[in-house]
């Protein structure tokens, strides 16, 4: 019994000696976020679709731009292409499930210098069943696509809290 106490004070020690702090702690981690300027969002179509207003959407949720006398020192540009294969084959070839995968490519430029400081990709796949009806294709497809740009905004917004993590100033 005075072990199991003894560990956990031994744990608790090592967890607040490391350095950790909560996520969800006060700091000011969204007024730096609020420091980088979405720039281009390039796609295959030149017209804006629902991927496309989805994703700036989500976008503006995830960096929460509020903080409007921040002044803009970086620019976020984004590239994604969507694509679709079949992954439930039956045996007369015709596919009853699609993969729905979104490959987002982006780099932070330092507005000052125009140094390139991130440049990375992120892959989002999800899946929805094909039926028989073309309306519920669509969207299904369409669904799916928002769900999985506003995955890609949360996983975007987490690498760039990665950067502030490590020194970067943004």
């Amino acid at each position: 019994m005075l072990l199991r106490y003894f560990f956990a004070f031994f744990s608790l020690l090592l967890i607040t000696s490391c350095g950790f702090h909560p996520v969800y702690s006060d700091n000011n981690l969204g007024k730096q976020l609020s420091g980088i300027k979405v720039g281009s969002i390039s796609y295959e179509s030149k017209i804006p679709t629902r991927e496309s207003i989805a994703l700036t959407s989500a976008l503006e949720q995830e960096f929460n731009w509020s903080y409007t006398d921040s002044t803009k020192n970086y620019t976020l540009d984004l590239s994604y292409v969507i694509s679709i294969e079949g992954v439930a084959i039956q045996s007369n070839a015709l596919a009853t499930r699609n993969n729905l995968r979104v490959t987002l490519n982006y780099a932070l430029t330092d507005n000052n210098s125009g140094k390139v400081i991130e440049r990375n990709t992120l892959i989002g796949v999800e899946s929805f069943d094909i039926q028989s009806s073309p309306y519920s294709n669509y969207v299904s497809k369409e669904e799916t696509a928002v769900k999985v740009m506003k995955s890609l905004a949360t996983e975007l917004k987490l690498r760039l809290i990665g950067l502030v993590g490590n020194n970067i100033k943004l």
